[in-house]
């Protein structure tokens, strides 16, 4: 059974004070296999953001269902939503998303916190994890002495803690520099490989993507193409998806180009 099955998705926002409609996704239907590392591109308004925050159960589809281990998620009353992304999924995002007033260690095992477990057996699953992520020695410091790269680490530890079903990131990487983004990469990629760890991340990097096991392309609210990376290594993955995404942007070109036809 997929770990995560989406059917036919569509989001419309509509204004308030106006008749005006906006479509954001038009029937999206994919699925995520338990251990898949999948990342989702498309340029900035296709729709990738909004299908993210759908799929953390942050926002309501308008039509379409979406099942995380075969239960919808429109069936879980409003009530129980926070604690269903904190024990079910887990969250990376581009701006770390920690609190400042916390120690990083504070920020790491708020989850657990939350979810009232005691402190002796927080701190059991908070040691591997610090040192498997290379953050023990920053542990007692404020995220505001710490470097992106460290910061980053801290909110991965935070969405891990709870050993979560499907990881979401979006845009992990779009506040760090070269190094500490092949860092956190590399620790992805770990993951999904030695711990089995499932990954959906939203990414405009091709770097970042190439890390990835399938890549979905993302276009005007819908599912345009997708590739698999199977056997190749990820400098080809690499040269796949940057030719896919040129062959989109001349697409786009061509249609922006063609002449204007009256019937």
């Amino acid at each position: 059974m997929a770990l995560l099955e989406v059917r036919n998705l569509q989001k419309i926002y509509k204004s308030r004070f106006s008749s005006v409609q906006v479509e954001a996704l038009h029937d999206v239907s994919f699925q995520v296999e338990p251990g898949e590392f999948v990342a989702i591109m498309g340029e900035s308004g296709s729709g990738k953001s909004t299908l993210l925050n759908l799929l953390a159960v942050l926002d309501q589809p308008t039509a379409g269902k979406i099942y995380i281990n075969g239960q919808d998620c429109a069936s879980i009353p409003n009530k129980e939503l926070s604690a269903y992304r904190r024990n079910h999924l887990g969250f990376i995002f581009q701006d770390y998303s920690l609190l400042d007033t916390f120690t990083l260690k504070d920020n790491i095992l708020l989850p657990l916190v939350l979810n009232k477990m005691k402190y002796p057996q927080m701190i059991e699953q908070l040691e591997p994890l610090a040192k498997e992520l290379s953050i023990e020695p920053f542990l007692l410091k404020y995220p505001y002495e710490v470097s992106g790269g460290q910061k980053q680490r801290a909110a991965a530890a935070r969405a891990l803690i709870t050993h979560p079903e499907l990881l979401l990131a979006d845009e992990p990487t779009g506040a760090l520099d070269s190094k500490s983004s092949q860092s956190l990469l590399e620790l992805f990629e770990y993951l999904n490989n030695e711990q089995n760890q499932t990954i959906v991340m939203v990414t405009h990097s091709v770097s970042a993507a190439s890390y990835a096991k399938r890549v979905l392309f993302i276009k005007d609210g819908k599912i345009f193409h997708q590739l698999y990376r199977a056997k190749q290594s990820r400098e080809q993955f690499y040269e796949q998806i940057s030719n896919t995404l040129t062959l989109l942007a001349s697409m786009e070109e061509n249609t922006c180009k063609a002449p204007y036809t009256s019937f």
